[in-house]
């Protein structure tokens, strides 16, 4: 699994990695679920996002769906 790691100039937040892999989104839950125990996951997606990866994401975390709201 390739990662990049991204960076800020100012001490804002530590940043962030992004993986990249075939097939990632189905393993997903469990990267997530072990890099942070305890917590709940959410996730802020456009509908056209959601509509294309969505139904995959959740069944990574072993759910048919995913709770839904707008604002």
């Amino acid at each position: 699994m390739q990662k990049i790691s991204v960076r800020f100039k100012e001490p804002r937040t530590r940043g962030y990695e992004i993986l990249l892999q075939g097939g990632l989104l189905a393993k997903a839950g469990s990267i997530i679920t072990k890099r942070f125990p305890g917590y709940s996951p959410f996730l802020i997606s456009s509908p056209n996002v959601a509509a294309l990866y969505g139904r995959a994401l959740a069944k990574s975390f072993g759910k048919n769906e995913f709770e839904y709201g707008s604002q």
